[in-house]
């Protein structure tokens, strides 16, 4: 069976051989076609060579402009040339065809795969990064106990002492008691509002976001 650089050899000079032949049957067809153009407008036939010196003198003056990229052979001007290859040349060619639509199916696949996967463990990060912070804000702290202290510190006095509670001494002290309550629950509160900004944080500088 012919190797691939064996296929490489025997294609490559029928190609372009191939190739040649288009381009000259091509340069022909245009050398002809400016010289009944101008046998149109002048009455006359040009000659050949004053057709192919007038096409050079264009090439010069295009030169420094964008060529124009013609196409010099198709698809379906191939056929004729592949069918006159040998068999085992031309089941040699189709094997590495099949080889290499196999190799980039598969390849495709893979990577679309992948993709998929990504965007799964990308979800399924945001989501445990969500469900953390959302657990974290709502932890459980001792503001209730301070408030129940109060007021348990409250209905003991009330019980013991009831009749001080008239005497303008004793509701100043209660009051006391209950502005150093807001004091500290407001303290407790902006504690657990900067750590709920650093944690924040924190998650975005982490860089797993841009990751």
């Amino acid at each position: 069976e012919a190797t691939e650089d064996r296929v490489f050899e025997l294609v490559e000079p029928k190609v372009a051989e191939l190739y040649e032949r288009k381009r000259a049957e091509w340069e022909a067809q245009q050398l002809s076609k400016k010289s009944r153009d101008r046998a149109d407008t002048k009455g006359a036939v040009t000659p050949l060579s004053e057709v192919e010196e007038e096409a050079e003198g264009e090439e010069g003056e295009e030169g420094a402009g964008e060529e124009e990229i013609v196409p010099v052979f198709t698809l379906q001007d191939l056929a004729p040339a592949v069918k006159k290859l040998e068999r085992r040349v031309k089941h040699s060619c189709m094997e590495r065809w099949d080889e290499l639509s196999t190799a980039y199916t598969e390849g495709m696949r893979a990577v679309m795969a992948w993709q998929r996967k990504q965007r799964h463990e990308v979800a399924r990060g945001f989501a445990a990064i969500q469900q953390d912070f959302v657990q974290f804000v709502s932890r459980e702290d001792d503001r209730q106990d301070a408030v129940d202290a109060f007021v348990k510190t409250f209905n003991d006095f009330v019980d013991e002492f009831p009749d001080m509670l008239c005497q303008d001494s004793t509701k100043e002290e209660l009051h006391l008691k209950a502005d150093d309550l807001a004091v500290t629950l407001t303290e407790k509160t902006e504690a657990r509002r900067v750590a709920g900004l650093q944690r924040h944080a924190a998650i975005v500088e982490s860089g797993w976001l841009e990751a």
